[in-house]
């Protein structure tokens, strides 16, 4: 019996074909019959070398691989300003020994992170999608999709578009005029008068 191996995988030609249980290599499996049957077809005089090739073509050829066994969630994310330095995505956990992938909304990986046992950050993600993460073994043979995922998005430069008139002369308290401001730009936008650098 397999002492210590919490989990064994299956790959043909890089295609996962199982994993969670003891498997053999799929081309070595086909070996493995061959010898099984030439060892009943021979003479006893040839079973001793046929058995040493039949128990080499099954011992040689397990797979060991520590598959993510834990699901943490996906949190950060969030909007920036056109131009800025991205935004976090985070993940509340992880575990040792498994890598975790971050993925735009397409499935293609971004960035991956190795597990510490603790809290994973990437940082200065600045392409505006949906993120989810991934965990996988350092084979790639398994892998085990994290909790929820994390939206990205860009909030456009603010832009004025119409200044306040640039001197006007009014009489000691009377009221300004033409002191307003027109400005294009993502997201609510607040405005702060400063005279001479001081807010008014």
């Amino acid at each position: 019996m397999l002492k210590n191996v919490p989990y064994l995988s299956l790959k043909r030609k890089n295609i996962l074909l199982s994993a969670g249980v003891p498997l053999l290599r799929w081309n070595y499996f086909i070996s493995f019959w061959q010898n099984f049957l030439n060892f009943f077809s021979k003479p006893g005089c040839c079973k001793a070398i046929l058995l040493g090739s039949l128990l080499s073509s099954v011992f040689s050829t397990i797979i060991y691989a520590q598959c993510p066994s834990q699901t943490f969630n996906v949190t950060g994310g969030g909007s920036y300003c056109a131009g800025g330095s991205g935004v976090t995505i985070s993940l509340d956990g992880s575990e040792s020994g498994i890598n975790y992938y971050l993925m735009d909304g397409l499935g293609n990986d971004v960035t991956s992170l190795a597990g510490t046992g603790t809290v994973l950050d990437f940082n200065n993600i600045t392409a505006a999608d949906t993120y989810t993460i991934e965990a996988r073994d350092a084979g790639n043979t398994c892998s085990r999709a994290m909790n929820g995922s994390a939206i990205v998005t860009i909030l456009a430069s603010t832009v004025i578009t119409g200044d306040p008139l640039a001197a006007q002369t009014v009489c000691q308290n009377d009221p300004l005029t033409g002191l307003s401001v027109t400005a294009t730009g993502d997201g609510t936008l607040t405005y702060q008068w400063l005279s001479n650098t001081t807010n008014k």
